[in-house]
């Protein structure tokens, strides 16, 4: 008799992503991030769709021509943006 494993399919959530030159942002805190005109309109999505983002760290010995997963941290944070602004 042979017994069947359970196959769990959990679902991965899609998040937009955020990488961070020079920072690494922890859970539970509230920063401030200055954004640049590529990641803008991600953070602008997310605050008005209140969805949340995935702020990843990127590697500071990362070759600028290498693919994007490449140049990140494996691990990152998931946030909400709370607010944005201009200065």
């Amino acid at each position: 008799m042979s017994e069947q494993t359970p196959t769990t399919t959990a679902s991965r959530p899609t998040l937009p992503l955020i990488a961070l030159d020079g920072a690494v942002v922890f859970p539970y805190t509230v920063v401030s991030l200055p954004l640049d005109d590529d990641t803008e309109p991600v953070a602008d999505a997310a605050l008005k769709d209140n969805r949340l983002v995935l702020l990843v760290a990127r590697r500071s010995d990362a070759d600028a021509d290498a693919p994007l997963d490449m140049q990140l941290h494996r691990i990152g944070t998931m946030a909400r943006i709370e607010q944005a602004g201009t200065l």
